[in-house]
């Protein structure tokens, strides 16, 4: 039997004389009702469905196709009106761009299906799509289902679409095998029967039929298969289903079909979570289509649902992973951002705001730039605009202005994110402090500099005063030679001195530096240490204040250091003092002692620094000799003996550099 032009089922007169029961009207009237319930299926259906009959030449070969049947969806496929399609030539009327006739040919030949995904241009962008040609009669049955989203996300999970292609495998040697079923029915009213519900299978979806006028219900075999579902659980009562919808959604889904049916709208869809067979819940977009008589009434609702649990999960996935992302870039302690592929900047995370002091709306696009420091603001902007059109790294180190107005050294990158394609969808950076690296850097620069001077001078004086003793000697000047030798005595003692401290500061870090503890009277430290230090130092008087009158246990050799460091201290930083003043005060807690200046003095706020390793007054350091150790190792030696150490000053007024011990220190 050949299908005619816009007609699914032939209206024939009834021959059989013996059974009066199927007349002309009641025939035809039953060949309406299943023409309008296979419309109905395939008009509700996600995919374009399409009906063919072959046309062969005089030979019996095939030579074309000729369109009997399409659904609404269709025309988004092949642009034209399902009422338009009957009689349409596949060849003929050019419509091979998404068939495959030569394919066609081979299912109904062999009876063969004939099965594909392809990818084709669709409204400036690519879309797949998956066919399925099946052999009915001497045509054929196609389906053409949108699988974008779908392919898109099963790309990410290989092994699960590997397991779908198989089950589809399956599907379709089903198929196969209902075909041949089909092919031996001799009953024309029974071959529409298997027609509709061999559609079914067709689109991959679960198909029902609502009988509104006679209260029962149809699934398709893509339900069981779907769901889990016996068709004796199904039975169980004429919507049945609907106690199967969570019961979260349930409200949403019976009142949506219930709107429809009370309204004069003719479809209906949804999305909402269905219990399986399994006792889990199953992602479901539904959709329907409603048959109305001629008043009006619905009288039939035929509808379809798909299983979209694993778009479901994958959309679940990336927003639970964008959104710890977002959690971890607002509790990291850097200054994390993110920009579109232009460059506008479209977050900043909390730490940005609180380093400004600026709003987000302030810093948002382009207004980063007013926190960068004029000197870097041109490179800065350079290269983030190199890196915005090559898709390259972006990374500067440059200083930003923090809230308190002062600039601050940051390392800056920026990493392109990008899509399967490769195209670039937005940026993400980070903005790191190295503002304390640099600094330690410069002053780790300085003292090379420094130590490579203070080193260099007292070993070129060395190397002329021997040169000078070399010609004394040899011209038996004995009187200037002990003056040569005095002062050669001095640089070396002055290059020991350097040497030590640089010792000390290996030790310190390597946790080596060893201390001898020992009972001794501190004021006979104190006394002795001034003795020694006006040996080399003159020009100022050393007045002491005070006498602790006590015993402590200490390291007497590393607190002498102590000591001294804070009185060639100043008198260095006092050229134009003449004295000293040392203040000694004794309580039950333990000792402490001042040691007071009249010099240049140092602003409170470099007064903070003056005991950090190789630290030395900016500007001062061209003036007065020194590699910046001193005050770190005696503040080193003060708290390993378990004492405080502080400074006051007064910029052009003087210092006085504190510290205390208490009587019984304990070195580990």
């Amino acid at each position: 039997m050949k299908v005619e032009k816009g007609q699914l089922f032939q209206n024939k007169k009834n021959n059989n004389p013996v059974d009066p029961v199927f007349s002309d009207t009641h025939y035809i009237a039953e060949n309406n009702r299943l023409n309008n319930l296979l419309m109905a299926v395939i008009n509700s259906s996600e995919g374009s469905v399409f009906i063919f009959n072959s046309v062969r030449n005089n030979s019996g070969e095939i030579v074309d196709f000729k369109g009997v049947v399409s659904n609404l969806k269709s025309k988004e496929i092949i642009n034209i009106d399902s009422k338009d399609f009957p009689g349409k030539y596949l060849k003929k009327n050019k419509l091979i761009r998404i068939f495959f006739p030569e394919d066609f040919i081979n299912v109904v030949e062999t009876s063969n299906d004939f099965s594909i995904e392809f990818q084709e241009a669709h409204d400036n962008s690519i879309k797949w799509y998956r066919l399925l040609a099946v052999k009915e009669s001497d045509g054929i049955v196609v389906t053409l289902t949108d699988i974008t989203e779908k392919t898109f996300y099963l790309k990410k999970k290989q092994s699960d679409f590997d397991d779908l292609v198989e089950i589809n495998g399956k599907i379709v040697k089903m198929n196969s095998k209902l075909e041949n079923r089909i092919r031996r029915r001799t009953k024309e009213l029974y071959l529409s029967e298997e027609r509709v519900k061999l559609l079914s299978k067709a689109t991959n979806d679960a198909v029902w039929d609502w009988d509104l006028s006679r209260g029962r219900t149809w699934w398709n075999e893509g339900y069981y298969a779907l769901f889990g579902y016996s068709d004796q659980y199904v039975q169980l009562g004429n919507n049945s289903w609907f106690s199967l919808v969570h019961p979260d959604d349930y409200h949403r889904i019976t009142g949506g079909i219930k709107a429809v049916l009370e309204s004069s709208a003719d479809q209906w869809n949804g999305d909402f979570r269905f219990l399986k067979a399994d006792g889990n819940y199953a992602f479901v977009l539904g959709r329907a289509y409603v048959l109305h008589d001629k008043n009006e009434k619905p009288i039939r609702i035929v509808g379809s649902m798909i299983d979209v649990s694993e778009i479901k999960q994958a959309q679940d996935e990336i927003i639970q992973s964008a959104e710890r992302t977002r959690l971890i870039a607002e509790l990291m302690p850097q200054k994390v951002w993110t920009a579109d592929s232009k460059g506008n900047m479209n977050y900043l995370n909390p730490r940005w705001m609180e380093y400004t002091g600026l709003g987000f709306d302030e810093l948002k696009n382009w207004g980063w730039q007013k926190v960068i420091h004029r000197e870097d603001l041109f490179e800065t902007t350079r290269l983030w605009k190199h890196s915005i059109e090559t898709g390259q790294d972006f990374q500067i180190e440059h200083k930003m202005a923090a809230q308190n107005g002062k600039f601050y050294w940051h390392l800056t990158r920026g990493v392109a994110c990008r899509d399967v394609n490769g195209k670039i969808i937005n940026w993400v950076g980070t903005n790191t402090d190295i503002h304390d690296k640099i600094v330690s850097e410069e002053r780790k620069d300085e003292f090379i500099g420094v130590a490579s001077h203070e080193l260099k001078t007292p070993l070129t004086s060395l190397k002329a005063y021997t040169q000078l003793l070399e010609i004394t000697i040899d011209e038996e000047n004995i009187k200037d030679s002990k003056t040569y030798i005095k002062k050669t005595n001095t640089f070396i003692n002055r290059l020991d001195e350097l040497i030590s401290d640089l010792l000390d500061i290996s030790k310190m870090q390597a946790g080596k530096l060893q201390y001898n503890m020992s009972e001794f009277k501190f004021d006979d430290l104190i006394k002795e240490s001034i003795e020694c230090i006006k040996q080399t130092h003159k020009t100022h008087k050393i007045i002491v204040n005070g006498k602790s009158r006590k015993i402590i246990n200490a390291d007497k050799t590393r607190l002498e250091q102590v000591f001294v460091n804070f009185l060639s201290n100043a008198i260095k930083y006092s050229p134009k003092s003449n004295k000293v003043n040392v203040d000694i005060l004794a309580n039950k807690d333990g000792i402490t002692v001042g040691v007071k200046d009249y010099g240049i003095g140092i602003d409170n706020e470099k007064a903070k620094n003056v005991f950090q390793r190789f630290y030395r007054v900016e500007g001062m350091s061209h003036k007065f000799q020194g590699l910046g150790l001193g005050l770190y190792i005696s503040a080193q030696i003060i708290e390993r003996h378990g004492g405080k150490y502080w400074v006051e000053s007064e910029e052009g007024v003087g210092s006085t550099f504190w510290f205390s011990l208490p009587y019984t220190c304990l070195c580990n």
